[in-house]
Parts: structure tokens; C-alpha cells; sequence
């Protein structure tokens, strides 16, 4: 296996597998995540233009990278950033929002699962219901149906088998995808009922 002295530009190097690091504590992510942040500010800093999925996708990670060390202002700031890139009018008020509402809880501990509720409560109800209620919706019965347990099994099926190949090496873009299901692992979907709760009570507002 490559030591990360070794990576070709844009490689990264897992310290374990992707199912792994779903499911293991986020700290796994730390090392790693200095190179990526990194490689992504370089990124942005050399851009000469680009369209604008491509930064969306950048100020996405930028945000997942905060979210994973408990900056809240950050994440909202780069959500934002990646929001107003969105094409698409349902993306435009949705994307993101929930990771800001879960990274507000994760840097406030003693905020119980009330109040997230009440903030779910408060920011989808301000939404134009015509644009998202259908996507609401949908969202909120798959938030419901999502374990644990079944997001580790479905990147230990896909995910470990696409890096068993490369030694645990990965693209950036991977890397991030896998990031992004750590932190629903592990801030997410403990807080699901919380969350669900908070989208039914939206969801009664428009039977």
C-alpha cells in the first residue's frame, strides 16, 4: 500500500475501509481531512472560472469538513454559498439545511431534542410548501426508514468492494461521499426522531 508520501495529485489515502469510517468515530476522519481541506482550498484558489456545479460540489465539502469539526457558523456559511448555486428551485431552499440544523445541535449538547424540533419546525414551515412540500415529504419517510446499522451495510456492499482494488485509495470526490455518510452516522440519524418529529409537524400544517 502507498504511504500517503506517495499519493498522485488529488489521491487520498483511507485509514481504514469505508464502511469502517461510517461507522467508526469521526476523529478517524481528522488527518485526513487537513489534506483534503487543503486540496480544496487549492482548488478554489486556482479556479479560472468553472461552472457552478463545480464550486457547489467544493463549498458542499468545505461545509461537510466543518460540520465534521463542530463549526456550525461555518458550515451554514459555506451551505449558504453552495445554496445560491443550486439550479434547481427545490435545492435552492433545501440543500443543506439540514446538516446546518444538526451541526447547531452537535455544537450545543445541552439542547435537547426538543428544541431541534423546534427548529426544524420553524425553518421548513418558512419554506414556499408549493416549491417543496412534495420533496418534504419524501425526505422525511426516508429519514424515518434509515438505520445505522443499514447505512454501514450499504457502504460495506458498495463502497468497500470499489476500494479493495486501489488499496484504499481514493478520489477527493469519493473521500467526501464517504465523509458525508460518517456524519450522517454518527450526527444524523441519532438525532432522527428529533428530525422526523420536527417534519410532521410541517406536515400537519398542509394535510
Amino acid at each position: 500500500m502507498k504511504q500517503p508520501q506517495e499519493l498522485a495529485p488529488g489521491e487520498h489515502l483511507l485509514p481504514a475501509t469505508p464502511s469502517e469510517m461510517v461507522a467508526g468515530p469521526l476523529k478517524l476522519w481528522e488527518p485526513l481531512a487537513v489534506r483534503m481541506e487543503a486540496e480544496i482550498h487549492a482548488e478554489l484558489a486556482a479556479a479560472q472560472g468553472g461552472d457552478a456545479a463545480w464550486f457547489r460540489d467544493r463549498y458542499l465539502w468545505l461545509a461537510q469538513i466543518a460540520q465534521l469539526r463542530a463549526r456550525p457558523g461555518e458550515v451554514r456559511a459555506w451551505q449558504q454559498r453552495a445554496r445560491r448555486l443550486q439550479s434547481d428551485p427545490v435545492a435552492k431552499h433545501l440543500s443543506g439545511v439540514v446538516n446546518e440544523l444538526v451541526a447547531d445541535a452537535v455544537a450545543a449538547p445541552r439542547r435537547n431534542d426538543a428544541a431541534l424540533r423546534v427548529a426544524v419546525r420553524k425553518r421548513f414551515a418558512a419554506m414556499p410548501w408549493d416549491v417543496v412540500g412534495a420533496s418534504v415529504r419524501s425526505f422525511r419517510a426516508q429519514l424515518a426508514a434509515s438505520t445505522q446499522a443499514g447505512l454501514v451495510e450499504a457502504y460495506r456492499k458498495r463502497a468497500d468492494q470499489q476500494v479493495s482494488f486501489s488499496g484504499l485509495r481514493v478520489t477527493l470526490g469519493l473521500a467526501m461521499q464517504i465523509l458525508g455518510g460518517s456524519l450522517q452516522h454518527s450526527q444524523v440519524l441519532p438525532r432522527s426522531a428529533a428530525l422526523v418529529a420536527g417534519l410532521d409537524d410541517v406536515l400537519a400544517l398542509h394535510p
